[in-house]
């Protein structure tokens, strides 16, 4: 056994044994914010301090996007349905926030997630994956614009979701042209920046929301 390591993950915002164990001791976070509610705690309990201590070879932190990812992976790859606090580990072993020898476990311990916070967790994963991008752009007020914006999206073979399309009330857009906020599915971070760079090719000022 003397070749088995145990990492530790968390999340940044609920960072409780990484602090602790940089002290030298159980601190008190200040705040907390994750959406990993089942790590959520400003304070690790005293055993759980000195268990980790004496046991766990690193401990390491994971972003909210990595763990949006990482559930994202587990619901569609592995069709496994967990809860956030349950895909920290396969968040740290995506991203290798420590030196990982295979074979690696990760355990899975807990899918209690309401649905509706599921599916924005599935789309925050999607975003922070580069498959799923939120943008506007402005168009002249006069038939066919639309249509041609469509022609372009369509042309790098990007997928339209949702689409807004707005006249009035709408800051900093001049008399005589609309505001368009389009959603897209994509295939990656390098499928959005050949999208930007397409639309503003063509003319278009393409600012992410």
């Amino acid at each position: 056994m003397a070749d088995l390591r145990i990492i530790g993950v968390e999340p940044v915002g609920a960072a409780t044994l990484s602090g602790s164990l940089e002290a030298g001791e159980v601190v008190t976070l200040p705040e907390i914010s994750t959406i990993a509610d089942g790590l959520a705690a400003k304070r690790a309990g005293d055993l759980t301090f000195e268990h980790v201590r004496a046991l766990v070879d690193d401990v390491v932190t994971v972003t909210e996007g990595e763990i949006a990812e990482g559930l994202l992976l587990m619901t569609e790859r592995a069709r496994l349905l967990v809860e956030p606090a349950a895909a920290v580990g396969v968040a740290g072993a995506m991203r290798r926030r420590s030196p990982i020898t295979f074979p690696a476990v990760v355990i899975l311990s807990g899918g209690n997630i309401d649905p509706l916070l599921l599916l924005r967790v599935i789309r925050f994963g999607m975003t922070s994956a580069g498959r799923y991008f939120s943008f506007r752009t402005r168009l002249r007020d006069r038939p066919g614009e639309l249509q041609r914006l469509s022609g372009v999206i369509a042309q790098v073979g990007v997928n339209v979701v949702g689409i807004e399309h707005r006249r009035e009330g709408v800051l900093h857009s001049g008399l005589g042209d609309v505001d368009v906020s389009i959603q897209v599915e994509l295939r990656g971070p390098d499928h959005i920046k050949e999208l930007i760079a397409r639309l503003e090719d063509d003319g278009y000022e393409v600012t992410a929301l």
